[in-house]
């Protein structure tokens, strides 16, 4: 007999011969334990797109396609979309009435839908009269504001201290103590104004403290520029133009390279630039550029800020062209026709006479008068 036959006879003889279904039940599993030993462990989502694979394998190729580009819409647009759950887990404040306060000793957030804004406070803060949007009073402790955006002819404007504070869409805090007042801004921008009319322009990571500036600002202290007549007054050293390089030179070209095309950078880099270097030309260019912006993004009220910046720059032509601008914007698309009535009686005597700008400016008062005269007109 051969080895292998000899083999085969001891199994008969001790019994250890098996049928043959049992044997290929047990090779079957020692295969399989033998894949499991070698094979690498997979992650859920490898497990996951091999099962899909697996389930659309039978299908044709374009359905194949159309289902996974579902799948991976649904994906990104779920990843990009705001979760609801984050507003849902705050108060809700839905009913706030004019002349009204919210007080808390303790830091509470509520979501304001109808503002569509939420607020952290500590402290005592009371809603105003406001026919155009939100208009509120922080009239001690703190409170934080995550504001969206707002739609073009809608306010937003909080009052701490002496001063107040007016958004578009961004997150700020206001702080007000028996030492004074306080802004900061965590992301986009803010305007502030004091009680006398000095403004600024605060963006990301800014903070300001609420107090009339010790001397005469650099920047405009008020939505327009002086009149000509006091510019012609000024000495010929201060009206006479530069030979040299100015100090800004370096700051308006690093402005056209942030602005070679429109966007969040090119808007903060006018803002510095503006900030830096109120007067002059290139200060009424960067204003009525930065009004461009905005009014194509369809916010009207950083257009009217950025035009009155420009109108104060004191560049001539330019500046009258961009507080008549600022006019008309106010009358025509945001109504504030006592505003705009006003700027224009302060505008309209240093225009030249007969001038296309002096028309102008004539045909648009007419315009807010009469819509002052009608009874619905607040």
């Amino acid at each position: 007999m051969t080895p292998e036959r000899d083999w085969e006879q001891q199994l008969r003889e001790g019994q250890f011969d098996l049928p043959k279904e049992r044997w290929a039940r047990l090779e079957i599993d020692l295969l399989r334990r033998i894949r499991e030993a070698e094979a690498p462990r997979l992650s859920f989502a490898e497990r996951v797109a091999n099962a899909l694979r697996a389930w659309l394998r039978p299908l044709p190729a374009t359905v194949t396609a159309a289902a996974f580009a579902a799948f991976f819409s649904i994906g990104w647009w779920l990843w990009h979309t705001p979760v609801p759950a984050k507003l849902a887990s705050l108060e809700t404040l839905t009913t706030w009435q004019s002349g009204t306060r919210l007080q808390t000793d303790s830091l509470r957030t509520w979501n304001w839908a109808p503002a569509r804004c939420t607020l952290a406070l500590r402290g005592t803060v009371r809603r105003l009269e406001s026919p155009q949007g939100v208009h509120l009073r922080l009239e001690s402790g703190s409170l934080r504001f995550g504001v969206e955006p707002r739609h073009p002819g809608e306010d937003f404007t909080v009052e701490f201290g002496n001063c107040q504070a007016s958004v578009v869409g961004t997150a700020f805090q206001l702080r007000v103590e028996d030492s004074g007042a306080w802004a900061s801004v965590e992301h986009g921008k803010v305007r502030v104004q004091t009680a006398g009319g000095f403004q600024k322009l605060l963006l990301k990571g800014d903070s300001w403290s609420c107090r009339e500036p010790a001397r005469a600002p650099s920047s405009p202290t008020s939505l327009l520029a002086p009149p000509e007549a006091a510019v012609s007054k000024m000495s010929p050293q201060k009206t006479q133009a530069k030979v040299v390089p100015s100090s800004d030179d370096a700051a308006w070209n690093t402005l056209q390279t942030h602005c070679q095309k429109e966007g969040p950078g090119c808007l903060e880099a006018l803002a510095d630039f503006l900030q830096k270097y109120p007067q002059g030309t290139r200060a009424a260019e960067a204003g009525r550029r930065w009004a461009g912006i905005a009014r194509r993004n369809g916010d009207l009220r950083d257009a009217v800020y950025a035009l009155d910046l420009a109108g104060a720059a004191r560049a001539g032509e330019l500046s009258q062209e961009a507080r008549l601008d600022a006019c008309s914007l106010r009358i025509e698309d945001l109504h504030q026709y006592r505003e705009g009535r006003e700027a224009l009686d302060a505008l309209i005597p240093n225009l030249p006479p007969n001038s296309a700008l002096r028309s102008r400016a004539q045909a648009l008062r007419e315009q807010a008068v009469t819509a002052l005269s009608r009874p619905d007109t607040l």
